[in-house]
């Protein structure tokens, strides 16, 4: 996540970053539905998107976002809380969805559970990325609106 220098920036960052993660999650969504990918192309797209769910958390964390939602409004800390804590649960879920990949023998059963779980983290993670646009929209609301 680059350093924004205003509000307004900081919230389409944060926008074009949930993008990219509903377009990597139909991807792969379609990737499972299809079976498209030998066990290694799968067990390698989800480390992938491992690595970006990570990098993703760790730039709103360290890069601003949570500190700056808290500062510019403090009544939603307890959200900005959960929200963190929710980012350590989804990233065990992310690598308990590498582990079963990589562990894949490509069977109808492994395809069935590893599709299963993966639809059952992205709807997790979908709505984890909508209660952060929701807390964007609330502590930014005034400022944004003044601006346009």
């Amino acid at each position: 996540m680059n350093q924004p220098q205003t509000k307004h920036e900081l919230v389409e960052e944060i926008r074009r970053e949930h993008d990219e993660l509903r377009e990597l999650l139909g991807n792969i969504h379609h990737m499972l539905a299809k079976r498209l990918e030998t066990v290694a192309g799968v067990s390698e797209k989800l480390a992938s998107l491992g690595e970006h769910v990570e990098t993703h958390f760790a730039g709103e964390e360290t890069a601003g976002f949570f500190d700056d939602v808290v500062d510019c409004a403090p009544r939603l800390s307890d959200r900005i809380d959960a929200l963190r804590t929710e980012h350590q649960q989804l990233l065990s879920v992310v690598r308990q969805l590498n582990d079963v990949a990589s562990e894949g023998d490509g069977s109808s059963d492994w395809w069935q559970r590893l599709e299963a779980a993966f639809h059952d983290f992205s709807n997790k993670l979908m709505h984890h990325e909508g209660a952060e646009n929701e807390i964007l929209l609330e502590a930014y609301t005034d400022d944004i609106g003044a601006a346009d």
